[in-house]
């Protein structure tokens, strides 16, 4: 089956209609020479014409038309508003008005074999399909709805059409209510004068577009008398159309639109028949209630610093989207959370509670707060500001997230160790009253971090772990001779207390062990290790010392100090006489 629509006359071909068996035998309806005028009936049965011979039917709603020949024997054209079957010797049959009308619900029907070949039109594009139907209702009150004219269009009106006062304003028909809201029909005027053009259903009658503008035209200009008004229903036809399958109009109304056609004044009903490509086009709804513009607020992370320097300023970001055009408002607070007032921001440069304006035009606005440098060292804080009480506007997003990281360090250092009998660093094997160590590992400022500090560090020295001394239960051995402590949060020091092994009843005379504590690192961002002296010097430093003396040489704080004190006396005697010896041989 071909598709093949050709403008032109009615000697052009148009479409093949079918490749179907023929149906029973003829009871055809035929013309006199040259043409015959047949008027729609219920039913037909239509017979192939006479070569050269042409029939005129009436289309009429409700009407069928059973072919009595195989319809491939012909092609349709469409001219103007007529289908017509064209025949290789110069036979025709015309269908006046069949396009229009089969476009409507319970228009004609054309059958053959059972087929139903309007459909078969139809969906070959040859013809327009039935009208789509849409329904309208009046508007909200201050509502404006456009609708995209279309070819193929069917609006039926749910309203009464006495209510809507009509206007017609370059191509568009404008309906207005008198709630102030409008019904704008766009682009009507550049279809109305096509066969598929728009048609406005009211009170269950079908007005072409054409027609409707005419009359609403003629209504504004006055010419339909003194009396008649500029509402959908007048410009329908008076009072409201009236019959069942053709709009009838005021015989007045009818006249007026006539005068003024044949003046010029607007265009004529019918234009001249052309062959038309159809096109069903489903309309385009735009509800022009425009929305208010929607308030948004950013999150922001800034690092605390000193307020000469930008990260001193923490900015947040209102946004307003959508329709700018008027003037709107929204509040703000700013709510503590881990970060409060003053402590790490303050209202030096905005307050902390106010109002934001915006200008017609305006899509941002700013709240910027001074972030305080408190040089403690702290976790990360947060705190929020969030918006309420918009006006012309809502909010799609209240709250803006702040994030103040800190920017404090501190440092770690250990002094050398104290013993069970106070200061000393030398601790006494099996003596149970001076046989521990204490190193004390300290921050330069209280842990304000929200949670506890790992240091590590290392034991080096004579002495070895597990042998000469045993490690305490708050030092954990993280292996390679690397061990660790906490500091606990709001604390700024921990001890690490050494208790010494006596081997006295195992091992021979020791003579003294020494004991290194050095502190190498954290696990904690900006706690860094003092490395800057050494314990020899000021005894708080990045190593503390501490001695282990067996028991056997001293049993008392006192024989320790005078063991020491024989040590000394021993060292200057022999640092006497090795200088006399020296002085002795230097002599001639």
């Amino acid at each position: 089956m071909t598709e093949d629509l050709t403008r032109g006359n009615t000697e052009d071909t148009g479409a093949e209609l079918a490749n179907s068996e023929p149906g029973a035998a003829s009871q055809g309806v035929t013309g006199a020479e040259g043409a015959e005028q047949l008027i729609g009936q219920a039913s037909v049965t239509i017979g192939r014409p006479a070569a050269g011979e042409i029939v005129q039917i009436s289309a009429e709603p409700g009407s069928t038309y059973v072919l009595d020949f195989d319809p491939s024997q012909a092609r349709a054209v469409v001219e103007g508003d007529n289908l017509i079957l064209v025949f290789e010797d110069g036979g025709q049959i015309v269908f006046e008005n069949l396009v229009s009308l089969a476009q409507l619900e319970g228009g004609p029907s054309l059958q053959y074999a059972g087929e139903d070949i309007i459909a078969l039109l139809q969906a070959q594009g040859i013809i327009p399909g039935v009208l789509e139907g849409f329904e309208l209702t009046e508007p909200e009150p201050g509502q404006i709805i456009e609708i995209q004219a279309a070819l193929g269009l069917r609006l039926i009106i749910n309203f009464d059409p006495a209510l809507a006062q009509v206007s017609v304003d370059g191509d568009n028909l404008v309906m207005t209510f008198p709630n102030g809201g409008q019904i704008v029909i766009v682009g009507l005027g550049g279809l109305a004068d096509d066969p598929n053009a728009p048609v406005f259903n009211i009170a269950g009658a079908d007005i072409p577009a054409a027609t409707l503008l005419q009359t609403t035209i003629a209504l504004a200009a006055g010419e339909a008398g003194p009396d008649a008004t500029a509402t959908l229903e007048t410009a329908a036809g008076g009072e409201g159309p009236v019959g069942t399958g053709a709009t009838q109009y005021s015989d007045d109304l009818g006249d007026t639109i006539d005068t003024l056609a044949a003046q010029g004044v607007i265009p004529p009903v019918e234009g001249d028949s052309v062959l038309i490509d159809l096109e069903v086009v489903d309309p385009e709804f735009i509800v022009e209630d425009v929305p208010p513009p929607t308030l948004s607020i950013n999150d922001v992370t800034v690092t605390e610093g000193d307020p000469e320097f930008p990260d001193a300023t923490i900015t947040f970001t209102v946004t307003r989207s959508g329709d700018t055009t008027a003037e709107s408002t929204v509040s703000y607070t700013v709510v503590e959370g881990s970060a409060t007032d003053p402590e790490d921001y303050n209202n030096s440069i905005a307050l902390l509670t106010g109002t934001i304006t915006f200008a017609a035009g305006e899509t941002t606005k700013t709240i910027a707060l001074d972030v305080t440098d408190d040089l403690i060292m702290e976790p990360t804080e947060t705190f929020t500001v969030v918006l309420s009480g918009a006006t012309n506007a809502t909010i799609s997003d209240d709250t803006g997230v702040g994030t103040i990281l800190d920017n404090d360090t501190a440092k770690v250092s250990v002094g050398d160790a104290a013993t069970g009998t106070g200061s000393d660093i030398i601790a006494v094997e099996g003596d149970s009253s001076d046989d521990t160590l204490t190193f004390t590992i300290s921050l330069d400022q209280t842990n304000n971090t929200g949670s506890a500090i790992k240091v590590f560090f290392t034991l080096t020295g004579d002495a070895v772990a597990g042998t000469d001394y045993t490690l305490p239960g708050n030092v954990t051995d993280e292996g390679s001779g690397t061990y660790s402590i906490l500091i606990a949060d709001g604390t700024s020091s921990e001890d690490v207390v050494l208790t010494v092994v006596d081997d006295s009843g195992t091992a021979g005379l020791e003579g003294d062990e020494s004991v290194l504590l050095t502190p190498t690192g954290t696990d904690t961002t900006g706690v860094t290790v003092d490395t800057g002296s050494d314990s020899s010097v000021d005894g708080v430093a990045d190593t503390g010392a501490g001695t282990i003396t067996d028991s056997r040489l001293a049993t008392s704080s006192t024989m320790i100090i005078q063991t020491r004190l024989l040590r000394l006396v021993s060292w200057v005697v022999t640092s006497t006489c090795c200088c006399a010896l020296v002085s002795a041989r230097a002599s001639p």
